[in-house]
């Protein structure tokens, strides 16, 4: 958990992180810490978003607009020198999902892989929606690095 503070991008020395998962429900008010974490991290190889199936009571502290806060042109170092590979497991498609995905693709300079792995359980509806928000990251994001693979896997 994030403490709030006056500046929280200044709440701590660097990480040496190379490999992070973050068990998260991608809901704006979990945006700062993601934030935060890709600026702390900036040896930051690998991340991982792994989606919790269950909603969490969460605080609001201030409202943010998720497709706003993601299109700013704000970077971070692991984005431009390390970061080659981001999973989101428990990938349903939801527009929050999205924001962050196009947010990586377009701004990491060096990713490799991105990986999308389709949530268990879903229904035909459901699953359409999966296979929807895949194709429009793959066809209709501009891309930060030409070596970038998009791979959705099945449930």
């Amino acid at each position: 958990m994030i403490q709030e503070c006056e500046d929280p991008m200044e709440m701590h020395d660097a990480m040496e992180a190379r490999h992070l998962v973050m068990r998260t429900n991608l809901h704006a008010n979990e945006f700062v810490g993601i934030t935060i974490f890709l600026n702390s991290c900036p040896e930051l190889e690998s991340l991982t978003f792994h989606m919790d199936t269950t909603e969490r009571i969460v605080r609001i502290s201030m409202p943010l607009d998720p497709k706003v806060f993601w299109l700013t042109n704000d970077t971070y170092e692991c984005l431009e020198r390390t970061l080659k590979l981001v999973k989101i497991k428990n990938f349903r498609g939801g527009s929050n999902e999205l924001h962050v995905l196009k947010y990586l693709i377009r701004r990491g300079l060096v990713m490799e892989q991105l990986d999308l792995y389709e949530a268990k359980g879903l229904n035909d509806d459901q699953r359409r929606l999966v296979l929807t928000a895949a194709e429009e990251v793959q066809k209709n994001v501009g891309r930060g690095s030409k070596h970038l693979r998009i791979t959705l896997h099945k449930a």
